[in-house]
């Protein structure tokens, strides 16, 4: 019998698209030495297109596509998307009702979605619902916030039910750590702010939640949600956690973005 060999196509693993919370995107492939080929319009990435050399300044978000390929373009891997709302690098994390270490509530709006804000799985158990209370920094024009679950394989904590609250930049704050019944004109820069330990911080005059709904087969195909509503400014987000996908009494939550409001 003869024994022959032949050259196979490389096959290529398609890239991952990363964005830190100052928006500079990054992509990361586990092809050796692969040629990242990208655009930041939404348009079909090509062989044509810009090639990823060091991070790429992406603050106001948007739509990124990009391909790996071999260094002369012969073989290509599929496309990949990622949508971006704005950087985070204003944001903060105001209130969670509880978090375990390790898992606190900052991890949610940190811009890195293999981490997540995670509530406890232990007794004492605190149970639903679960709140997050987030500050964008300033006002945006907003029609929509995002829903990230979970992206390591499991469900746990995944939110199936929720509630949504916004509030303008213009909302009174209520610092219950001092008794004062004053607004805090720059919350960014009060030392009260803390999602952990005894001091609190609430707003009033949430009103009515924006939206109220559940998550459409988020137990089979957990994934990135939209909640839309109406062009809203929006600087302040409150999103209640009301039923894990599985009936549990904790709540976890990767990442929270937001849809920009088109001009």
């Amino acid at each position: 019998s003869e024994i022959g060999l032949f050259c196979g196509p490389e096959i290529l693993s398609p890239p991952c698209i990363l964005r830190s919370r100052s928006g500079e995107v990054s992509f990361r492939c586990d092809s050796p030495d692969p040629v990242i080929l990208y655009t930041l319009d939404g348009s079909e990435p090509d062989i044509h297109s810009p090639r990823f050399d060091e991070p790429v300044p992406f603050p106001d978000g948007g739509i990124v596509r990009a391909i790996a390929c071999t260094g002369d373009r012969a073989h290509v891997s599929g496309v990949v998307t990622e949508t971006f709302g704005p950087a985070k690098s204003d944001w903060s994390v105001l209130f969670t009702d509880s978090a375990v270490l390790g898992f606190e509530g900052e991890r949610a709006i940190d811009s890195d979605r293999s981490t997540m804000w995670h509530t406890p799985w232990t007794e004492p158990l605190p149970v639903q619902p679960h709140k997050i209370i987030i500050d964008l920094g300033h006002e945006l024009l907003l029609e929509g916030v995002v829903y990230y679950p979970r992206n390591d394989g499991m469900l746990s904590g995944t939110v199936e039910g929720y509630e949504l609250y916004l509030l303008p930049g213009s909302a009174s704050l209520l610092d219950f750590s001092t008794t004062s019944t004053q607004p805090l004109a720059d919350p960014s820069r009060s030392s009260v702010y803390s999602s952990t330990g005894s001091s609190f911080l609430a707003m009033f005059g949430w009103g009515a939640p924006v939206c109220v709904g559940v998550f459409d087969n988020m137990r089979n195909h957990p994934g990135r949600r939209e909640i839309r509503f109406p062009v809203s400014p929006v600087r302040y987000i409150r999103f209640v956690s009301t039923r894990e996908v599985n009936g549990q009494p904790w709540t976890s939550i990767a990442e929270i973005d937001v849809i920009e409001a088109k001009e």
